[in-house]
């Protein structure tokens, strides 16, 4: 198993521990302190002065997920940008509105002596994936629960909703630090360290056949500085994976994310375009 599989699923671990933060709605609200800090963080929102809120409460591991998936309700549209070293750059949209997960991206991705520029869209719990060279021009391949052999990936689509991101947060964060006040490209945030169990979270994801072809390779844990505005959306994760930086940073959309699904007569046949896919990755 090389560097690049190991980093793809690192990636997708590290980014899913974000949504949560992303997007609104999920999770409950019986985790200790979780209404106190969501009201004190929405009243005390960033305004981007460079100076935090001395109201701010400190989230703690035990409210961590739901006060981020409670307080991203009033924001359910974002913006993302993703880098990871040289091997990958992805910019795009991001919506929950309504509780359901929607994506736009485009994607970059430089491995085993080839760069294939990608662009994915998640619509009702299905992936489309464009990549001219590798997938006929203007063709879209379509990833659900019906594609043969994808029913891990499947199950990821399925599970990248708030609530289930908060629940994959209060079971694969091992260990948890409020390290203080920071400042990310202006903005004023908090500063917060954790370290997550990847095999609960590969678990959790429904990725574990996807990880196991990564054998040792893949870390047991990633240690994660996550940085929230004030009123503990996400502002911006950093993590090394595989010798590489991986940074990926939200701001709120200038407007409501929307996303439709390529034509029915733009769909291609998956199981050829996978084997092409998976040579570039493996």
């Amino acid at each position: 198993m090389n560097r690049t599989r190991t980093g793809l699923v690192a990636v997708l671990l590290t980014a899913s521990m974000g949504l949560t933060a992303c997007g609104g709605g999920g999770g409950d609200e019986k985790a200790s302190g979780a209404s106190t800090a969501s009201a004190s963080a929405s009243a005390s929102a960033s305004t981007g002065s460079g100076e935090t809120n001395a109201s701010y409460t400190k989230l703690t591991k035990n409210n961590w997920a739901t006060v981020l998936a409670d307080s991203s309700k009033a924001s359910p549209n974002s913006h993302m940008t993703m880098k990871m070293g040289s091997m990958l750059t992805a910019s795009g949209d991001v919506s929950y509105a309504g509780g359901k997960p929607a994506m736009k991206m485009t994607m970059k991705i430089s491995a085993s002596g080839r760069t294939i520029n990608m662009e994915e869209r998640l619509v009702d719990g299905a992936m489309y994936i464009s990549a001219p060279g590798v997938i006929p021009n203007g063709k879209w391949m379509k990833i659900d629960s019906n594609s043969p052999g994808m029913g891990q990936m499947a199950g990821m689509l399925k599970n990248l909703d708030p609530a289930s991101m908060a629940s994959l947060g209060k079971d694969a964060i091992t260990t948890f630090k409020y390290v203080g006040e920071d400042e990310v490209d202006g903005d004023a945030v908090h500063h917060y360290t954790l370290k997550v169990d990847t095999t609960k979270a590969v678990d959790k994801l429904g990725l574990g056949s996807v990880a196991s072809q990564a054998g040792s390779s893949l870390p047991p844990s990633i240690t994660e500085d996550v940085f929230l505005n004030d009123d503990n959306t996400l502002r911006r994760i950093t993590a090394t994976i595989a010798g590489q930086r991986l940074v990926v940073d939200r701001t709120n959309a200038s407007s409501p994310v929307k996303v439709t699904a390529p034509p029915a007569g733009a769909i291609v046949d998956m199981s050829s375009m996978m084997s092409q896919l998976g040579g570039t990755a493996g």
